[in-house]
C-alpha cells in the first residue's frame, strides 16, 4: 500500500516579480541556486543586517514584505551566504 502524502510532489517556483519595470529576484530562487533553506537563510540576513545597522533595523527589507531583490542587492544576499 502506498503512503499518502506529498510523496513525488515538487517544490513550487516563485517567478521573478516586477516592481516599476525593473525585474525583482526573490530570495528563494537565490537559495535554490545556492542549495541553502530559504528560512534559514533569513535568519542569517536578518543577524548580519542588524550587526551592520546600529538601529537594529533590517537594511532593506522591512517587517511584512516580501524577499524580492533588486539585481545590486541580489549581488550583496549571495555574497553574505556564499560566506
Amino acid at each position: 500500500m502506498a503512503k499518502k502524502g506529498k510523496v513525488g510532489r515538487k517544490a513550487r517556483t516563485v517567478p521573478a516579480a516586477k516592481a516599476n519595470g525593473a525585474a525583482r529576484i526573490p530570495l528563494k530562487k537565490i537559495c535554490a541556486d545556492l542549495g541553502i533553506e530559504p528560512k534559514r537563510a533569513r535568519v542569517k540576513l536578518r543577524r548580519v543586517w542588524r550587526k551592520e545597522n546600529e538601529e537594529g533595523a533590517v537594511a532593506f527589507h522591512s517587517k511584512g514584505s516580501r524577499w524580492d531583490l533588486s539585481a545590486k542587492e541580489a549581488k550583496e544576499v549571495r555574497a553574505i551566504l556564499a560566506g
